[in-house]
């Protein structure tokens, strides 16, 4: 019988960054389950929004957001993953940083990701995200400039994130 381990679940974070790269939503979800949720923080000097995404939501998101962002690159340093349940479910902390151009205007942000998976059916899926990140400025630019809607926010956020 199959089992989770720490280099399958690095191995299913590379494939979901990868699809980030190539602004590729529907292939970034399929590693995904059904009823996954996501849960947002994000902060900057403004203040703290939250958000909560269904997997649906979660696509349209990222594709709204992949029609407007002009540059997006990013980087992922994997701090731990830990295996539960006799190898049947895992959790993975990792920092990613964002580097985003929308409308001409640059920030970054630095976030930190909780990713639990469950091995479902055979393969092994992200069942819950929680997301904290925080929005720095750059060039002078303020961040109150791009809190116009919930479509808006998600912008900072790609990776499932990062």
């Amino acid at each position: 019988m199959e089992t989770l381990n720490p280099k399958k679940i690095q191995s299913i974070l590379d494939k979901m960054d990868d699809a980030i790269r190539k602004r590729d939503a529907n292939t970034h979800i399929q590693f995904m389950a059904p009823d996954v949720s996501i849960h947002v923080t994000l902060k900057d000097e403004n203040g703290t929004q939250k958000l909560n995404f269904n997997r649906e939501e979660y696509r349209q998101h990222l594709i709204d957001a992949f029609g407007v962002v002009e540059d997006y690159t990013f980087s992922r340093s994997t701090l731990d993953i830990q295996i539960e349940n006799g190898g049947f479910k895992g959790t993975a902390v990792t920092h990613v940083l964002e580097k985003i151009t929308i409308r001409g205007i640059r920030l970054q942000s630095t976030t930190r990701e909780i990713s639990k998976f469950k091995l479902i059916n055979g393969k092994i899926l992200l069942t819950s995200l929680e997301v904290v990140s925080q929005l720095e400025q750059t060039e002078g630019f303020s961040t109150e400039y791009l809190i116009l809607d919930q479509k808006e926010h998600v912008f900072v956020f790609l990776t499932s994130f990062n």
